[in-house]
């Protein structure tokens, strides 16, 4: 299994553990989320320590979300399918209407070719499939960009 991300430009182990739906609660660590679970049970995650995180599918509103992005280090938004850019919109909502300071993972179906229009929208991080050689792909992305400055005018317009 590739539990390598890239986050920040660096590539890195992911400290994030993924939480399936019939399972129990972990007593601690950094925990991701479904979206269904966190949204039933947002009170009570925020409340317990270590890292809180929840992985948003493209059908899923942020509307019940937003009152918890303070407290959420990481949020997950997962690509089904290639041809499937909803979440390029949810992810720029996020960092400019929003504010979200923490990271913004980009999962499933995410290849070399996106991201850098990734960044330009505000994902700092990038969990690739297991096909895609993670070394590789950091090495094809860290060319010169053609707009190196526009995610961060987009933060600072927020």
């Amino acid at each position: 299994m590739n539990n390598m991300i890239i986050l920040d430009g660096q590539l890195t182990t992911d400290h994030w553990r993924t939480v399936r739906d019939d399972e129990s609660l972990p007593p601690d660590g950094n925990l991701l989320f479904g979206y269904e679970r966190f949204v039933a049970n947002a009170l009570f995650y925020s409340q317990r320590p270590g890292g809180l995180g929840v992985i948003l599918q493209p059908e899923d509103s942020l509307e019940p979300i937003l009152p918890w992005l303070g407290r959420l280090n990481l949020i997950g938004l997962h690509f089904p399918r290639v041809a499937d850019g909803r979440h390029y919109s949810t992810a720029r909502l996020l960092r400019t209407r929003h504010g979200y300071q923490g990271e913004l993972r980009a999962t499933g179906e995410v290849y070399r070719d996106q991201l850098d229009f990734m960044r330009r929208v505000g994902f700092n991080a990038f969990q690739l499939p297991e096909s895609e050689d993670p070394q590789a792909v950091l090495n094809g992305v860290r060319s010169p960009r053609a707009y190196p400055d526009l995610q961060y005018d987009l933060l600072r317009t927020a």
